[in-house]
């Protein structure tokens, strides 16, 4: 199965939410081919949890939860990774129950 370009991809995921009722917004732009994403989900009350994608034992693209924590100690991760990694993609969704929308299916 070929692979979604990300910037496809994050498309995809930004409309998803939108349909969902809440709101999203890309924070940085990495590479459009390939560039990995962390999604950075918060509530209305400061807490955000930050998702990064990885594979599972079986080779299948799972999503890593690092928090509940508050926003600043994520943002201040997210800092970091973005000066490590100029590729990183980096989405922000804001939903009341901190809903992810990552393990909904994307079509083609």
């Amino acid at each position: 199965m070929q692979k979604l370009k990300t910037k496809i991809w994050v498309s995809a995921l930004l409309k998803r939410v939108e349909i969902g009722g809440s709101f999203s917004a890309i924070l940085k732009k990495g590479d459009a081919d390939a560039g990995v994403c962390l999604i950075k989900v918060c509530d209305h009350e400061g807490n955000c949890t930050l998702y990064k994608q990885i594979r599972n034992i079986m080779g299948e693209i799972a999503w890593l939860p690092k928090g509940p924590l508050k926003e600043c100690v994520i943002d201040e991760d997210l800092e970091k990774r973005v000066r490590q990694d100029p590729d990183l993609w980096v989405v922000e969704i804001i939903d009341k129950k901190r809903y992810h929308y990552l393990t909904e299916p994307i079509e083609k």
